[in-house]
């Protein structure tokens, strides 16, 4: 089910990604956004926004509900927002199963009918998002972020 990220995106993600390799390239900073907005909206969330390297064409105009590979968890982070704001990180054997994507066939089926790239929130995807979740002085993540980057987007 996991696939380089370069099938969808066009965008080599380095496997020893860094903060500087990102700054450093408008390419990922923007991917890296693109994904910091999806994944702060909840699963199962319906919208109408998809970054420019889903599919477009009959999709483009369609909203399409937001989900997870089998093997991704959706987390709540702290915030002092009315407004709850998620991330997302790789399941580990001990979370609680998948309640909406639970076989690699459902994924298929899903990102085909909603134009999702197959290889959307995997290992380096998540990589590069988590590396731009915003931490605070004792390095515990904050919420804070996502309803900046939300807001911006909407706003456009």
């Amino acid at each position: 089910m996991t696939c380089e990220s370069e099938a969808a995106t066009g965008i080599e993600i380095p496997e020893h990604l860094t903060k500087a390799m990102v700054d450093d390239s408008p390419q990922l900073k923007r991917l890296q956004n693109d994904l910091l907005v999806l994944t702060s909206f909840p699963e199962n969330s319906t919208l109408h926004w998809r970054p420019t390297w889903f599919s477009q064409g009959e999709f483009a105009a369609r909203k399409w509900t937001l989900h997870n590979p089998r093997n991704v968890i959706t987390i709540l982070l702290p915030s002092d927002h009315r407004a709850p704001t998620f991330t997302r990180r790789m399941r580990y054997p001990l979370d609680q199963q998948p309640v909406f994507i639970k076989t690699d066939r459902s994924w298929r089926l899903y990102c085909l009918h909603f134009g999702v790239p197959l290889d959307f929130l995997n290992e380096n995807q998540i990589r590069l998002m988590r590396l731009g979740l915003r931490r605070n002085q004792d390095g515990e993540l904050s919420g804070k972020h996502s309803i900046d980057f939300v807001f911006c987007i909407l706003t456009l």
